[in-house]
Parts: C-alpha cells; sequence; structure tokens
C-alpha cells in the first residue's frame, strides 16, 4: 500500500467559460475508472484501477470541495471487475462507503477505511447477517461513525429503537438506545389502522443528518388520506434526546389528499403470483420532510390527488405540496402547486415517480419531480422565506440504454438523454435538473461536442460539482460551478 500524487493520475487546473473551475483528470495506462463519490459539501472521490491483474490494483484519488488533490492512495484490492453472472450483465462496480464531508472512505471490498489524509487501516463493514445479536434496518455514515439503526434480536415485538454505533478510528462498536418522547396523536379524522407488527408508532426512519445530530421520523396518517402526522425526534450520536427540536406537526390538505411517491420515505412490498406481479407502498410514502440544520426549520413535501381512489396505489396525481415549519412546529407557510400534463395527471406509478428536495443558497429551494417510465420531469425553483415559484420547467427525455457504474459503455450511472437541447450528452437526473438551476451547466451543455458525453453531478451549497467523461478519448474532467 503506498501513496501517490502523481503516478495514476495527472491532474491539471484548466481554464473554462461556463465553469468556475475544472480538472483534467488522465487515467494513468491499463486503469479505468471504477467507482466515482460526491459529498453534500464537493468533497469528490475517483476510484480507479487495473483489474485485468491477478490481484486488482485500485487507487484512491481524493479532491477538496476546491478541487485541489488531497491525496492519492494506492493499495491491492479484492475487487473483480467480472459479470456478476452471465457476459451481458453489468460489470461489478467497487463498493465503497463515503461519509458525510469525506473525512473518511471505506472499502467494502477490503474492508479498509481510509483517513482524511489518505492512510490506510482495517475497518469492519458489518453485513446484515454479521451483526448476530441485531437486526440492521438502515445505516448512516458520519466522519465519525458507521452507524446501524434496528433492533436487538431479544426485542421480538421491536420496542426499542437502537443503535449500532462503529467508531470509524478506533472500529469500536457499541449499542445505543434511542428512547422516544411519547408523541400524541394530533390527527382529528380517523387514522389508517395497522397491525401491531406495523404500528406507525414503532417505524422511524431517518431524515436529515450530520456529524452532531441526526433526526428521526414516524407518520401517521388519517383514513381518509388528508392528514398526515410527522413526529420529529432529534438525537446525538451517544442517544441523547434534543428536546427543542423534538416536535409534532400536522398537515392538513382542503379538498385534496395526499398520494404516493418515492421521497425517501415509506417503504414498498412486492406481491406476486403464478404469472402475476405488483409493486406497492405503504401509507407511509406520502412525502417527506428536509430538515434545515442551520436554522431548524422543516420543509414536508409531497404529492396530491384531487380526488380518492380505492386503491391509494391507483389515485391520479394532480400536483405538489409543500409545508414549511418552525423548530417550535409553527407554520411559517405553506403552499399547493398544480401540475398539468397528461402523462402526471393520468397515470399514478408511486415507485416510478420521484420527488427530490434541494436546498439551495440564496434562500431557495428546488424541486424535482421526475419519472423514469414516463421519461418526464417538472422542475421548480421557489424561495424558501414565502414559497413562490420563481419559475418551472417540464422537459420531456428519453434514455438511451442505462449506462451504470463499472460498465464498459459508462463508468458512472447515466442515459438520459435530451438530444434537441444537449446533443451527444448523457446525464444521470441530477445534471438535468442543474441544466435548469445553473445558467452556467445549461451554457457548458449546450455547447456543441463531437465525443460521447457522460455528466455526474452534485447539487450542493457551495455549487454543483460535476464529472464529465469523454467517451471517444477516455479522458475525464472534473467541474465546479459556483451559485
Amino acid at each position: 500500500m503506498k501513496k501517490i500524487l502523481s503516478i495514476l493520475i495527472l491532474a491539471i487546473t484548466i481554464t473554462a467559460q461556463a465553469q468556475d473551475k475544472a480538472v483534467s483528470i488522465t487515467l494513468k495506462e491499463n486503469y479505468r475508472n471504477i467507482g466515482t463519490e460526491f459529498t453534500e459539501n464537493g468533497t469528490f472521490f475517483m476510484v480507479t484501477g487495473n483489474d485485468k491483474l491477478k490481484k486488482t490494483i485500485a487507487n484512491i484519488t481524493c479532491y477538496d470541495s476546491v478541487l485541489n488533490v488531497k491525496y492519492s492512495t494506492e493499495f491491492p484490492s479484492r475487487y473483480e471487475g467480472k459479470p456478476s453472472y452471465g457476459i451481458t450483465t453489468p460489470q461489478n462496480f467497487f463498493r465503497d462507503d463515503v461519509t458525510f464531508k469525506g473525512k473518511h472512505i471505506a472499502s467494502k471490498e477490503d474492508n479498509i477505511i481510509l483517513d482524511d489524509n489518505g492512510n490506510i487501516k482495517p475497518f469492519p463493514y458489518y453485513y446484515p447477517n454479521e451483526l448476530k445479536d441485531f437486526e440492521k434496518s438502515f445505516d448512516i455514515m458520519t466522519d465519525d461513525y458507521k452507524c446501524y439503526f434496528g433492533y436487538m434480536k431479544a426485542d421480538k415485538k421491536k420496542t426499542q429503537t437502537t443503535v449500532c454505533r462503529v467508531n470509524l478510528e478506533t472500529a469500536a462498536k457499541e449499542f445505543v438506545a434511542l428512547n422516544f418522547p411519547a408523541f400524541e396523536s394530533l390527527l382529528t379524522a380517523e387514522k389508517v389502522q395497522r397491525s401491531e407488527k406495523e404500528d406507525a408508532k414503532k417505524i422511524w426512519g431517518i431524515s436529515r443528518y450530520d456529524n452532531k445530530q441526526f433526526f428521526m421520523i414516524n407518520k401517521e396518517l388519517s383514513k381518509d388520506w388528508s392528514q398526515n402526522q410527522y413526529n420529529i425526534a432529534s438525537f446525538d450520536y451517544d442517544g441523547k434526546l434534543n428536546p427543542n427540536t423534538s416536535i409534532s406537526v400536522l398537515l392538513q390538505l382542503k379538498n385534496k389528499y395526499f398520494a404516493l411517491s418515492d421521497t425517501g420515505f415509506g417503504s414498498s412490498k412486492i406481491v406476486s403470483g403464478a404469472m402475476v406481479g405488483g409493486a406497492y407502498m405503504d401509507e407511509a410514502a406520502t412525502g417527506n420532510i428536509y430538515v434545515e440544520g442551520k436554522n431548524e426549520f422543516y420543509y414536508i413535501y409531497g404529492l396530491y390527488a384531487n380526488e380518492k381512489n380505492s386503491n391509494m396505489n391507483k389515485a391520479k396525481y394532480n400536483g405538489f405540496y409543500v409545508f414549511k415549519y418552525n423548530a417550535k412546529g409553527e407554520l411559517v407557510w405553506k403552499m399547493d402547486q398544480v401540475i398539468s400534463n397528461s402523462k402526471f395527471n393520468d397515470v399514478q406509478r408511486p415507485l416510478a415517480i420521484t420527488v427530490d428536495f434541494r436546498m439551495l443558497p440564496n434562500n431557495q429551494f428546488g424541486l424535482n419531480i421526475y419519472s423514469e417510465f414516463e421519461k418526464y420531469a417538472h422542475m421548480f425553483l421557489m424561495g424558501s422565506k414565502d414559497g413562490k415559484v420563481i419559475k418551472n420547467q417540464s422537459p420531456f427525455y428519453k434514455i438511451d440504454q442505462y449506462r451504470h457504474a463499472g460498465v464498459d459503455n459508462g463508468s458512472f450511472r447515466t442515459g438520459f438523454v435530451m438530444e434537441k437541447e444537449f446533443k451527444n450528452k448523457y446525464m444521470d437526473i441530477n445534471t438535468v435538473f442543474a441544466t435548469f438551476l445553473s445558467p452556467k451547466v445549461n451554457t457548458l451543455l449546450s455547447k456543441a461536442s463531437t465525443g460521447n458525453m457522460n455528466y455526474n453531478c452534485e447539487i450542493t451549497n457551495n455549487g454543483i460539482f460535476m464529472i464529465e467523461e469523454d467517451m471517444t478519448t477516455k479522458q475525464f474532467q472534473l467541474m465546479k460551478f459556483d451559485w
């Protein structure tokens, strides 16, 4: 294992017109890109490797939020780029785990972790069956801990939510119990009844987290789908409750009904028979919450329907809503917006439509509502002080074969194509959204190019960070666009 700064990847800062800074990246001969990761503050990791050898040589290069190389570390890896099965399936991608602001990156392939200087040390990565006394539901990674949320297996009725906390410096493992406040129901209408096993008060998910605290959410929905209660509890990583930001809020829609979509909250289940199958989402998937950590405001967002349907998974969409609350649970403003589009209004596919909320600087936020099945997006830029729409756009796109991470025809996930606006450009959905939010990104991607180009990006408060791959020349470029 050794650190190198110039052998594997040559990075040269260049001047560019649209972007505020760009760095060109040339891979070492016989190496290919096997993984890219952005963090929410703009730290970027690029994993490259030569997997044609008997034992793969991998390299991890870390760029900070101003695109300077922090380190480049090379090591032998257990990574194999061979297909999982058959000869036509995608190659395996390098499995990594990146912390909240990029202080660490872990290799799941090799059970190692790199610190902020690129130094390597052993680190255990626990899969669900490897935590013998613990049942994992989901996990997060801060700059200090890997946290697995779930229940002790001895807790058969799942009455005690527990965190298995692993220290990234020492690899020490500790179980921390979370004791939630006794939230009272604010619903005035009859609520959706669940079995004891599926009781909403026992089902907690995680919303925003940082290096000091995390916010846990559970929800209750009225039977007529017009009232939605969010219970919010914030904890530090020792399991201490913060009562000042632990509240309940009630959302009420008038002559409208909460509808299902993929907002990152709620779950889905597959129902299959002899020759048929179906995918359904549960009632918790009626929206999600964004916690603005700086001022501790809560933005709750999702889709609504004008009419009920006996099957919640088949109710038609009519628009979206956003409610803003302060840390005391007081409503600051609320808004709803009609969307008129035949594909949006006529068909509901909860698992296929995503609502993506992005907090932005200058008292603004973005909302991207898109469907990979119907191939449309409804993009909104809005003011966070009043909830008013500043601008909106509804582009249609096609998907010219999905290009997944580690595949020969694309080294990161892409495939969204808008030939009329951006010829020869293959983007992920974040890049599509970035062309709407940033004139600089739009200017760059609107320029003619002869190569076959791939783009991924991360939209952050620090700017828009983008990786570009020219598949003709096999060159990469890392870019930053300031707001």
